[in-house]
């Protein structure tokens, strides 16, 4: 078993422990866990990234830190998001670009979340002009990468930017070949977040991770999921966000 927590041999345990225990049939290997990347939220405010930095100095001698902040705003975004506009805080391009500046200068990285879960084709063809314009602006102003949760966006993302791209959890992806195909189809692809119900399977956590070390994409994992466990409508609900409805029109299909 784990010489750090005496776990028995036969799967990967939690990974609290200082170790990460891999068991196979001839050997077990221990693999000394790596430091911990954290992606947190963006509200936007100042406050935060001050608040951050302040917690990262404070805990510079840990194995984990705070690298990268995720979001978008409603109006610097033609593409939509997971959330409706209602939820998000909305500003200026020119705000944008000086808030990642600020980040960047404390050591955060801006993962910029275009995960809308359906889209139009024909809307996205009609506003090919502004997207184009957009993903110049995101790379302009030195966001790290981009979060998708549809093929289509992230065939936009790869026509026209050399954005970085992020797999959105959102996506469901359950099965590696369901990422080696994405892969082949959009290169750009170097990230991806685990469907949020894999986080308890560790022998797909264990399949994923062989794959991604293959084709040298990131794998991560959610850690405060705050949508009910297996919830029967996540997926309606994501759906209903893309439309963008009015903080009124969503009390209407109870969410």
């Amino acid at each position: 078993g784990c010489s750090e927590c005496g776990t028995a041999a036969g799967g990967m345990h939690e990974v609290s422990c200082t170790y990460v225990c891999e068991f196979h049939e001839d050997s077990m290997e221990i693999e000394k866990m790596k430091d911990i990347s954290l992606k947190v939220g963006c509200n936007f405010d100042p406050a935060l990234l001050e608040g951050l930095a302040a917690l990262n100095h404070q805990y510079r001698d840990a194995r984990w830190q705070v690298t990268e902040l995720y979001g978008s705003l409603p109006s610097v975004n033609p593409i939509g998001t997971a959330r409706p506009a209602f939820r998000l805080k909305d500003e200026s391009p020119e705000f944008l670009k000086d808030y990642v500046a600020k980040a960047r200068a404390l050591g955060f990285g801006l993962n910029y979340t275009i995960n809308v879960s359906a889209v139009d084709p024909r809307e996205l063809v009609a506003r090919e002009g502004e997207i184009r314009r957009f993903f110049e602006l995101l790379e302009e102003i030195g966001v790290v990468r981009v979060t998708v949760a549809h093929p289509l966006v992230a065939q936009l993302v790869e026509n026209f930017s050399h954005l970085p791209i992020e797999l959105s959890t959102i996506l469901q992806l359950r099965h590696p070949r369901q990422l080696e195909q994405l892969k082949a189809r959009y290169p750009a692809i170097e990230k991806l977040c685990l469907d949020v119900f894999m986080n308890r399977n560790a022998a797909a956590l264990l399949e994923f991770r062989e794959t991604t070390r293959r084709l040298k994409i990131t794998l991560e994992a959610i850690a405060n999921e705050f949508c009910h466990f297996e919830c029967a409508d996540r997926n309606q609900c994501y759906d209903l966000h893309e439309l963008d409805l009015s903080k009124e029109e969503v009390k209407l299909f109870g969410h």
